[in-house]
């Protein structure tokens, strides 16, 4: 599963997922969770192959989250 994330602020629509602690339930080859929320859409963090993946960012806070765009390839 290879993932970029952009969570925007449901008023400001400020990337609330730039740069914030990611993580997911493994790393295929250097395909980190950070690669995610790194603002670099040609990067992107993979997980090796799982019956349930998973991957997660902590925006530190509770927000009104009014748009999430998850780009799985």
């Amino acid at each position: 599963m290879n993932i970029f994330a952009v969570l925007e602020h449901l008023y400001s629509h400020i990337n609330l997922a730039l740069n914030k602690p990611a993580s997911q339930i493994s790393t295929y080859a250097t395909d980190v969770a950070t690669n995610g929320v790194d603002g670099n859409q040609d990067t992107a963090s993979c997980t090796l192959h799982a019956v349930n993946p998973w991957w997660s960012v902590d925006l530190g806070a509770v927000y009104d989250v009014g748009f999430q765009r998850n780009i799985i390839v």
